[in-house]
């Protein structure tokens, strides 16, 4: 079991808690559907890598849960693999965010797809400028927080 912990941010509320041994606001537990995306978050950070059998161990789902992101990661140049280990390139290092994000849960690589919804929440909508919705301009229109590199380049 994979738990995710959020601490008080505010100082004094963190040490008022931290008094009474509950530094702690707030714990969920990680969903299977997402233990694939948290195992990647923090293995593929690591110049080595990790073993397959690390990810069947920390994890407990078989590899089969991410073959289909590992091919479309291997396929981009921005993972190597042999049978025992899987190592983000240079190339996956520098475009790591994007990395990551095919072993989301809604990442079309990921086998469990049928079961999310396919329907995007409503500001995902608006990102995409659907008819019907109203776009209201983001940090990134007016250049605060925008993406300071390109988009990753085909393969």
């Amino acid at each position: 079991r994979i738990t995710r912990e959020a601490r008080f941010k505010q100082p004094q509320a963190f040490m008022d808690h931290a008094v009474l041994g509950d530094a702690i606001q707030e714990a969920k537990t990680v969903a299977a559907t997402e233990l694939p995306f948290e195992f990647m978050l923090n293995a593929l950070r690591l110049t080595e890598g990790f073993t397959l059998a690390m990810f069947v161990e920390r994890t407990g789902l078989p590899l089969t849960a991410i073959l289909p992101a590992l091919d479309a990661a291997e396929a981009k140049g921005l993972i190597e693999r042999d049978h025992v280990a899987v190592r983000p390139t240079a190339r996956g290092r520098l475009f790591l965010n994007d990395l990551l994000e095919m072993f989301l849960p809604r990442h079309p690589t990921i086998s469990n797809q049928e079961t999310l919804p396919q329907t995007p929440p409503p500001a995902a909508a608006a990102r995409r400028n659907i008819p019907g919705i109203h776009r209201i301009p983001g940090r990134a229109e007016h250049g605060i927080g925008a993406r300071s590199r390109p988009p990753l380049p085909p393969h």
